[in-house]
């Protein structure tokens, strides 16, 4: 039985696996990166996915993870379980590294737990003691060295050696002078280091004019190296306190050793947890490089792959500067055993290594390279019969092998077992191969085992085809070019076409003839005439799925219009309505202020002067009115329809029936005035511009309606509507007029300038715009364009 490495050696996982250990940068992550991955249950599975697919977002949209890489302190911390020992500071670095990481992570999986919540969950469960980290930076410096304020009598010790060292600086510097004042040195000599102490070079023959002890000496042996006695003797001293400073050092970090004993396991804890984490994060990089996605798990035994792409495979390609075709295959419990055909590197192998390596993938807990719509299920046991086996240990032949693992699928496969084959059958004498790769299959078939099997042997199509759950498959070749597609289409066998790949890679025409008749013509021209209607099935298939997408497209445009139709129907009656009400309101007003006049005049009891003003009052109001109505009517967004050639009709005589050129109120001309004219309407009594004014037929008038002879005005609309500085109730009449104009005009979007202030307006506004059914939607602007302080309005 082939182990799981075996299975990753044949489906191309090896090389995914090597790439996931580059991708690791911790000692735990390395060693779940090599560990087995494989899970037989979705409740392992599924969690694992999702884990990666968490940290992918954060790779993504969150900002990334920061380095985790350490050195192993398993071994440190194993060595100073023994009291009284101090622990290296190398390891002191990777435990305040390893502290501070968990810190960081915890803060990072907090910040966007709403997409990560496992991770997150993953993050509280671990426990850490960040002051040990606190404290750790606090003795070691960014060098990797015990800082002076460790303990007083360090800093001590160091202020001491230094004062020292300026000292025997001082003296060596004086010594050198002097003996450049004497000669018995060069003006252009230095001082130099031997030995870690400083020194003065001398002519070896002169090296006993001073008090001292000879260091070194140079190659030729021309020059001797000497330490004064007295420096030599606070350089002893030095040593002395240098000395002291290593044992104090030492107390230090037992101290420190002492602290962290008792939490060694909690650091160990943490640092599995860096690697865990350092584990899923190569996973996440993987899948952003593979573009990878979380699969849908089944629970019915549904194996359904959407542009699935072999992902070692897609690499070596992108290098060549070629594109992978997508395999979309399925399985179901009705046709479990898919029998792929088809021409010689056609992509046969290609198309189960891939389906193979998803389903691995998947269970080893991988994001896998597939389209939306992907589906997969779990099974027990993945068997693969893929390449040559041949074993020399073993004593087994290529097709021995073959044998051997066709004993053990029948064996140990069963319902939930998954069994991979490519070329079955071959390897041996052509006619038992395939008697026997029948009998196989048969057996397979009646364990009801899953499988994706590669071929080209006629009897295993016919076996396909006259069978339950078995289902025949082709990878198409292009007859006309004489080259694969390395499409997989599903429901028919493919042809190998051997001859015609003999004939395009150059083999002698007599040959290719000589074998044709060997095979017959009548045969080859059926499997001809089987792969041209396969490849117009495709092509007629293609076309129908354009054809759908413009029908839809279409009957989108369709529904879209007779919505806006509807709209502006809906609008012009809102608008009349509204119209309709105000004249109304206009009428009370007009009512009751001839009641109230009338009242007033008699109450007065006819009084001359005060009748007189009481009239000038109402003529007063009167004009007021008309007035309004007249700039409401100027407002409308709407006019009389008529042809271009038509010019309106100015009334010239009294009696002439007469409306305002934008109203339909009609009223008789009872005087004229120069270029001003009284109106008597049935309401009130005007005094207007002649050329204001539309002489009108009242017969003509009524035949048809007002509301027939509007269209819409011929004019451009702001696509920005200003409302800064409006009362609530201003701001609203004026929105509910530009928005009928917009409609009538069709526009699709407008903005409303409302500033930010409290947000009192922009609330008013947004409440008058959720009554409106034609608003698909509105928001604020881009923060760049103005923000909180804009509302965007999209209209249907």
């Amino acid at each position: 039985m082939l182990s799981y490495s075996d299975i990753e050696q044949a489906l191309g996982f090896n090389e995914i696996r090597r790439q996931l250990l580059d991708k690791c940068h911790t000692p735990f992550g390395k060693e779940m990166a090599g560990e087995d991955f494989f899970m037989q249950n979705a409740d392992s599975i599924l969690p694992k996915m999702h884990q990666t697919a968490e940290i992918k977002y954060i790779l993504e949209f969150g900002g990334g993870i920061p380095a985790l890489a350490h050195e192993d302190i398993r071994q440190e911390i194993d060595r100073i379980k023994t009291p009284g020992t101090a622990i290296e500071i190398e390891s002191l670095i990777d435990i305040a590294f390893i502290i501070s990481s968990v810190h960081k992570l915890k803060k990072i999986f907090a910040k966007h737990s709403d997409h990560c919540p496992i991770i997150n969950d993953l993050c509280e469960e671990h426990a850490y003691t960040f002051s040990l980290s606190e404290k750790i930076n606090g003795i070691i410096d960014e060098n990797g060295g015990v800082r002076s304020n460790a303990s007083e009598k360090l800093a001590e010790i160091r202020k001491e050696i230094e004062r020292q060292r300026k000292k025997i600086e001082k003296n060596i510097y004086g010594i050198l002078k002097s003996l450049k004042d004497k000669g018995v040195v060069e003006e252009d000599i230095n001082l130099s280091i031997r030995s870690g102490r400083l020194v003065i070079p001398l002519p070896a023959a002169k090296k006993r004019i001073i008090k001292g002890v000879v260091i070194d000496e140079s190659s030729t042996g021309q020059t001797a190296f000497v330490e004064p006695i007295e420096i030599f003797e606070l350089n002893n001293s030095i040593q002395d306190l240098e000395h002291e400073e290593k044992n104090e050092i030492k107390r230090i970090l037992i101290s420190l050793t002492n602290e962290i004993r008792p939490l060694s396991a909690e650091i160990l804890t943490n640092a599995e947890f860096l690697g865990i984490i350092d584990f899923i994060k190569g996973k996440a990089s993987l899948a952003l490089e593979q573009n990878a996605n979380i699969v849908t798990y089944s629970k019915q035994q549904q194996f359904s792959l959407v542009a699935a792409r072999h992902p070692v495979l897609e690499a070596s390609l992108r290098k060549q500067g070629k594109y992978i075709v997508p395999l979309t295959l399925e399985l179901n419990p009705d046709e479990r055993i898919m029998i792929i055909s088809g021409p010689n590197a056609g992509g046969k192998s290609v198309a189960m290594k891939t389906a193979g390596l998803m389903q691995y993938m998947f269970q080893c807990g991988f994001l896998i390279p597939a389209g939306e719509g992907s589906i997969l299920f779990t099974f027990d046991k993945i068997f693969c019969d893929i390449g040559d086996q041949q074993s020399i240990e073993n004593d087994l032949s290529t097709y021995s092998s073959h044998l051997f693992n066709m004993k053990n699928f029948l064996e140990n496969a069963g319902n939930e077992s998954l069994v991979l084959i490519d070329e079955f059958g071959s390897g041996t004498e052509p006619e038992s191969g395939a008697a026997i790769a029948e009998a196989v299959l048969n057996g397979l078939n009646k364990k009801s085992v899953f499988g994706i099997i590669t071929t080209h042997y006629f009897n295993l199509k016919m076996f396909a085809s006259n069978n339950d759950g078995l289902v025949n498959a082709a990878m198409l070749f292009d007859n006309a070019l004489l080259r694969p597609q390395y499409i997989l289409k599903s429901g028919k066998p493919g042809s190998s076409f051997a001859l015609e790949i003999a004939s395009s890679i150059g083999l002698p025409q007599d040959i290719l003839n000589a074998a044709g008749e060997n095979i017959g013509q009548g045969r080859i021209e059926m499997e001809k005439m089987v792969q041209d209607l396969e490849n117009e099935k495709v092509k007629l298939e293609d076309r129908r799925k354009e054809l759908s997408l413009a029908e839809d497209f279409v009957n989108e445009l369709i529904q879209k219009y007779e919505n806006l139709n509807k709209s502006i129907l809906d609008k012009r009656d809102r608008i009349i309505r509204k119209a309709e009400l105000e004249a109304e309101t206009k009428l009370d007003e007009a009512n009751a202020l001839i009641e109230k006049t009338i009242r007033d005049i008699k109450e007065s009891g006819a009084e001359q002067q005060k009748s007189k003003k009481i009239r000038k009052d109402f003529d007063k109001e009167k004009l007021n009115i008309a007035r309004e109505n007249y700039k409401a009517l100027e407002q409308l967004p709407l006019k009389k329809s008529s042809k271009i050639d038509e010019k309106p009709i100015i009334p010239s005589q009294i009696g002439d029936i007469v409306r305002l050129e934008n109203g339909h109120d009609e009223g008789e001309i009872i005087e004229i005035k120069g270029k001003k004219a009284k109106v008597l309407f049935s309401h009130a009594q005007l005094e207007i511009a002649l050329e204001k004014l539309i002489k009108i037929d009242p017969k003509k008038e009524k035949k048809s309606s007002p509301k027939a002879k509007m269209i819409i005005e011929e004019k451009t609309l702001c696509t920005t509507l200003d409302l800064r500085g409006k009362r609530a109730d201003e701001a609203l009449i004026e929105l509910d007029k530009y928005i009928d104009q917009a409609l009538l005009l069709g526009m699709h979007s407008f903005s409303i300038l409302h500033g930010k202030g409290q947000g009192i307006l922009r609330k008013i506004i947004r409440d008058q715009l959720s009554d409106y059914r034609e608003i698909l939607r509105f928001e604020d602007a881009p923060s760049d364009a103005g923000g909180e302080g804009i509302t965007v309005v999209k209209i249907l």
